[in-house]
Formats: structure tokens, C-alpha cells, sequence
């Protein structure tokens, strides 16, 4: 398995140093890129307002299997009503793909070997490039029983405070990010209509002085 995770990154970063995107097609939720390589990139979820996704391990197109090996730069952005996600094998993550998804409650990932986070030749970057903050106080990672410790070692994982090998009880979802992260959205809502009021009386007093200028 680790053997298949090394081919997969090679071939990504061959596949795009190397090579152009030969296809994008839509397969079931989501839409896809091949960069004429054994696999695709998902490129992003054509129902942006569903609750549940589940990602699989591989899709079959035009009488081909392709494994997904990436969910690309942004796929996945701005999903406000995502509040869960199941991600096959082998599915490393790009730059952007979880950002601004406020509801993402939970992640289970059907891998013992932990998925790479935002190391891509052209759309890496750090974990909080690809998660939010408050991912990481709130989100339960979901993994397979006995991974449990090899995600919390893990680069990038090591980072997220709950991780366990079963699905969460109503009991067990964490409010306090979620409440953390509402606070901050009010105070910048604050932030922006005090700016905007600011700006505004700038702008009343430039035209003001225009005109006088204009009229003397």
C-alpha cells in the first residue's frame, strides 16, 4: 500500500510537469481530470449544498477504471452545508480542499496508511492551507480500527485533536469550534460594517471637497 501511495505521487508530479490535462468528465457527484495518467484528479462536487458526500476509492469511465488519486485545488471549497465526508484509499489532498466549510463535522478516511496533505507541486501547501483552524479543534477523523495511532503520529494529522475508529454519537460531536468560530465571524461582520461606514465617509468627503474645488 505505501508502494502504491509513493507511485501515486510520482506519477502526479510527473503528471503535471510533464504532461497537459487530456480529459474532464463527470462521474456520478463529481467532476474529474485525467493529465493522461492511470488516474484522475477530483476536481470538484457538482451538488454544492449536499450534506453527505462519499468519495470512492476509484470510478469507472468509458469502460476504464481510473483510482483517485487527489482531491484537487478547491474541490471542495465553500461547501457551507458539508457536514460530512468518506474518502477512499489512496486520495491525498490539495491546496484549498476543505477551506470554508463551516459544517464539516466529520472525516473518515478507509485508509490505515494517512492520506498526504497539501504536498503538490503547484497547489501545495501548508495544513491550514488545506483545512481551516477550526477543523482542527472540532473535525473527528474517522480511520480504521488500529490506525488510530498511526494518524495521530502522522504529519498534518498529528494536528487534529480528536481522531477514534468509530462513527460519532450525537454526543460526541464538539460544539466549542463551532461556537468559537460563529464568535469570529460576528466579530468580523462587526470589523467590515464599521470599515464600510469609514470608507463611506471618506468617499462623501472626497466628493465633497471635488466639488468645491470644481466650483472656485
Amino acid at each position: 500500500m505505501l508502494l502504491n501511495h509513493i507511485a501515486l505521487m510520482i506519477l502526479a508530479v510527473i503528471g503535471f510537469w510533464g504532461e497537459e490535462r487530456s480529459a474532464q468528465f463527470v462521474e456520478g457527484q463529481f467532476l474529474y481530470s485525467n493529465w493522461d495518467s492511470p488516474w484522475v484528479t477530483l476536481d470538484s462536487c457538482i451538488d454544492r449544498n449536499v450534506e453527505h458526500l462519499v468519495i470512492p476509492e476509484g470510478i469507472n469511465h468509458n469502460g476504464r477504471y481510473y483510482p483517485i488519486a487527489e482531491i484537487g485545488h478547491d474541490a471542495l471549497r465553500s461547501m457551507y452545508s458539508l457536514t460530512d465526508v468518506t474518502i477512499g484509499k489512496g486520495c491525498s489532498f490539495m491546496k484549498g480542499a476543505f477551506k470554508d466549510c463551516p459544517r464539516l463535522s466529520v472525516i473518515k478516511i478507509n485508509d490505515t496508511v494517512p492520506p498526504v496533505i497539501g504536498q503538490h507541486p503547484f497547489y501545495g501547501g501548508e495544513l491550514t492551507d488545506v483545512f481551516e483552524p477550526y477543523h482542527l479543534e472540532g473535525t473527528i477523523i474517522v480511520v480504521p480500527p488500529g490506525a488510530e495511532e498511526i494518524y495521530r503520529n502522522a504529519p498534518g494529522w498529528c494536528e487534529f485533536k480528536y481522531i477514534q475508529s468509530t462513527w460519532p454519537t450525537p454526543e460526541e460531536y464538539h460544539l466549542d469550534a463551532l461556537d468559537v468560530r460563529i464568535n469570529t465571524i460576528e466579530q468580523e461582520l462587526e470589523l467590515a460594517k464599521s470599515t464600510v461606514e469609514r470608507l463611506q465617509q471618506e468617499l462623501d468627503a472626497l466628493r465633497q471637497f471635488r466639488e468645491v474645488k470644481a466650483n472656485n
